[in-house]
Formats: structure tokens, sequence, C-alpha cells
């Protein structure tokens, strides 16, 4: 990241010229264009939303909106900032397109893309889809291992495993909840 943005801008699209649908190409740049960075504030959440919008439906790009969000959420400073109705339709949205949607193929590490989405869900205080997203994983949600930068990452340890489901303490967030079972790996 710290290479300039030329030599950046020619990593990105050479990996996006070998596999334009990579997630993790996708998800760095998002993380490039945060203003911690250089980059402008809005411009990643833009960004995610270009890379999305020509994937087909079922395709595991779609985790680079909640990532964006999360990535707006660490950078704000507000820990409210994700509580809209509109933030809380885009990551609905984009479940469904993508982690949701019954194209969706469970490769190995699946349970990292239910995580960001379960995780951006719960910062954004939405209800409707994030207990969908739990459901679907069952048990393999775990405590959110996401490399967040300074104040943002202390504030997820333990995760706020509440705001996922009613039936109490669980699948995200705190690793000694009795319900939570071994963490997968």
């Amino acid at each position: 990241m710290s290479l300039g943005t030329a030599v950046n801008e020619a990593r990105l699209d050479a990996a996006l010229r070998r596999d334009p649908l990579d997630l993790e190409t996708h998800i760095e740049w998002v993380s490039q264009l945060q203003p911690r960075w250089h980059g402008e504030p809005g411009a990643a959440l833009e960004f995610a939303r270009k890379a999305f919008a020509p994937a087909p439906d079922g395709h595991r790009l779609g985790c680079v909106i909640p990532m964006a969000h999360i990535e707006e959420w660490v950078e704000s400073g507000d820990r409210t900032c994700l509580d809209t109705p509109e933030i809380q339709g885009e990551l609905r949205d984009a479940a469904r397109r993508s982690i949701l949607h019954p194209d969706y193929v469970r490769r190995p590490g699946w349970q990292e893309d239910f995580n960001i989405f379960a995780m951006a869900l719960s910062l954004a205080s939405e209800s409707i889809v994030a207990s969908r997203v739990q459901l679907r994983a069952g048990r393999r949600l775990h405590h959110v291992a996401l490399d967040l930068p300074g104040p943002a990452g202390k504030d997820l340890r333990p995760f706020p495993a509440h705001r996922m489901s009613r039936r109490g303490p669980a699948v995200i967030g705190d690793p000694h909840a009795a319900t939570h079972g071994p963490t997968p790996r």
C-alpha cells in the first residue's frame, strides 16, 4: 500500500485481468481506497458497488459491499454510522444476491463470507437478513477475525452476538459463551 498510486493501480489492473471477480483483490483495493491510505471518503464504497454490479447472482464478490461498509465504519469513528435504512437495505440486497442466493457455492473457507456479512449486518443493527445469514451458516459463524486497525478492532472483541440472535449468546462473539462450542478453523 505504500508503493504509490501508480504501482498499486498497475497491480490492481493486473490482478483483475487474471480474475475480474476475485474477492480478495477487491477487498484489498477497498482497504487501499480508505482515507488512512490517502483515499477519498466514499471511494471504497463506490468501487465496491461498481465491482459487484456486473457479478453473477450467487457470487461471493457480494462480500465486497459489507466489507466496504465495515471499512467506512472503522474510518468514521461513529459506531452507529451504519444504522440507517439505506445501508441496511443495501446489505440485505447484497446478501440476497450473493451468499443467500441459491447459486452461491460453499467453497472451502465459505464461513468467512458469512462472517463478513454477519458483522456488517450487526453493525448496521439489521435484523431481517441477519437471522437468515445465521441460520444458513449454522454454528459455523465464529468470533470475527478481521484485522481492523486501532480502537475499531478492539470494539469488536467480543463481537455483539446478541444482535444476531434472540436465543442468547452464541454464534458470533464471546468465545467463552456456553452455546458457542469450538471455533471452526
